[in-house]
């Protein structure tokens, strides 16, 4: 009588007898796959001229691509980078040292730096609810007028848009104070460039350093009001 032992080991060599010829078969009949390489996410590069109610306000330019992004602060006396890649939110000014964001911060996303359109301006306003408020000429030109309130930042905004490329041509900006208020000029605006990876790099001169959380006041700091004593 077969022990348990090799009773087993014959049903195992028999299935395998039995698997060999289906797993040739699916072999020789299987279709080579390409190793296909997975798409780029779109890309977003614009660039502004900002206005304010302080006088001109420099330029901006976002190079945005899936969850990376550069921002560029071009102002008189103060020019500085925001970079996001897999390692955070960073800030890079004049400074011997790089900045660290503390995770979470809302910086994180480039509609809270700028409230205007990325990727398909179409695709964006409709997403943002957008009211179309007609036609309107700016410049001699005529454009097509929209207003939305941007959902991550919560700015009132007001845009022009080419009707022939359907690109952005002017934005106003109306936040709670009037000394909030800008008007941004395009001066660019290009979907699905090819960006080099090293954008999103940190300059390798520099350390970096955490940058402090906002400080949040705690219910507990308040001091309780002090009871009235009773005249004696």
């Amino acid at each position: 009588m077969l022990s348990f032992n090799r009773l087993w080991a014959i049903v195992y060599i028999t299935i395998l007898a039995l698997l060999a010829p289906a797993a040739g078969f699916a072999a020789k009949n299987a279709k080579p796959t390409k190793n296909a390489k997975p798409a780029a996410p779109q890309s977003t590069v614009y660039k502004v001229r900002l206005n304010s109610s302080f006088g001109d306000a420099g330029t901006r330019k976002l190079t945005l691509q899936g969850n990376k992004f550069l921002w560029e602060v071009a102002t008189a006396g103060m020019d500085l980078k925001l970079i996001k890649n897999d390692d955070g939110l960073f800030m890079i000014g004049r400074t011997p040292y790089i900045g660290k964001y503390p995770p979470g911060s809302k910086n994180e996303s480039p509609m809270a730096l700028f409230p205007g359109p990325i990727g398909n301006v179409k695709e964006f306003l409709k997403a943002n609810s957008a009211k179309s408020l007609g036609k309107a000429t700016l410049n001699k030109k005529s454009c097509d007028v929209y207003e939305y309130k941007e959902k991550v930042s919560g700015w009132k905004c007001k845009l022009w848009l080419d009707p022939k490329t359907s690109e952005p041509v002017q934005l106003e900006l109306s936040g709670p104070n009037k000394a909030d208020n800008a008007t941004a000029t395009y001066l660019s605006y290009k979907l699905n460039e090819k960006i080099p990876a090293t954008t999103f790099d940190l300059p390798k001169d520099k350390k970096i350093r955490p940058m402090p959380e906002p400080k949040a006041g705690k219910a507990t700091d308040k001091k309780a009001p002090k009871k009235e004593e009773k005249p004696k």
